[in-house]
């Protein structure tokens, strides 16, 4: 939690704080387990922060920014002139991530669009970026080894085909929370933090690294491994 903290890492930071409510609420058990660690990590993050204005800067009014920027520049796929530049003066380093992520997002757009069914194929987002940087000069200004989010990612990359394969997965895997929370199909304690995880890991109004890079995909389908192994051993849902 404090590594997380101190390395600045906005994103990460906003997926652990979900990531402890939500298994903290579906599980008594971890609930438990977890209020000691909580309480003491509240203690050490507000002596942190007490002596060090820049972790304040960074995790608190940048993390604001950055949720905004991402939601900003999904509403303005292909429109490089952005609606905050009006207000440029009272946080001008905020325009500039909008536009760098807008540059990123809306050519992955264009790629799905160019190639919907099948896209361009895994990993080619860094060459047929530089492409549109040609033909769309005023829409694509900056490139990137990747859009920075995994579902226009799929979208550009894989088509439909590869998107919707893997949103069979992703709805699989939400449609047990909610089953769980709701009580019709109760899954067993250890099964929680897993799935939970991939659900967070996915999150899709959420800024990403590359879905193709050899260490995010190991973090990715490494509890997927531990749920095939509970399923296959009935140690998955709760059947008492």
């Amino acid at each position: 939690y404090l590594s997380i903290l101190i390395s600045g890492e906005r994103t990460s930071l906003m997926h652990l704080i979900i990531y402890i409510f939500l298994i903290s609420f579906l599980s008594n058990k971890i609930l438990k387990i977890n209020v000691i660690p909580i309480f003491t990590l509240i203690l050490l993050i507000l002596i942190l922060l007490h002596n060090n204005n820049n972790l304040i800067k960074r995790n608190v009014f940048f993390l604001s920014d950055q949720i905004y920027s991402f939601v900003i520049n999904v509403k303005n796929f292909g429109n490089t002139e952005n609606k905050t530049k009006k207000n440029s003066s009272k946080n001008q380093n905020l325009s500039n991530n909008l536009s760098i992520y807008n540059w990123l997002f809306t050519s992955a757009y264009i790629g799905f669009k160019e190639k919907p069914i099948i896209g361009y194929g895994p990993n080619t987002f860094r060459k047929f970026c530089q492409t549109h940087k040609i033909y769309y000069k005023e829409q694509i200004k900056r490139c990137s080894t990747h859009p920075h989010n995994y579902y226009l990612q799929l979208l550009s990359e894989t088509g439909l085909v590869g998107f919707f394969i893997f949103l069979i997965f992703y709805f699989y895997f939400l449609k047990v929370i909610i089953f769980h929370i709701f009580r019709k199909n109760k899954i067993m304690e250890h099964t929680i933090p897993l799935i939970i995880g991939i659900l967070i890991f996915f999150m899709p109004f959420s800024t990403s690294g590359n879905f193709f890079n050899n260490w995010i995909t190991y973090l990715s389908f490494y509890p997927i491994v531990f749920i095939i192994y509970l399923k296959s051993n009935n140690k998955f849902f709760n059947n008492i």
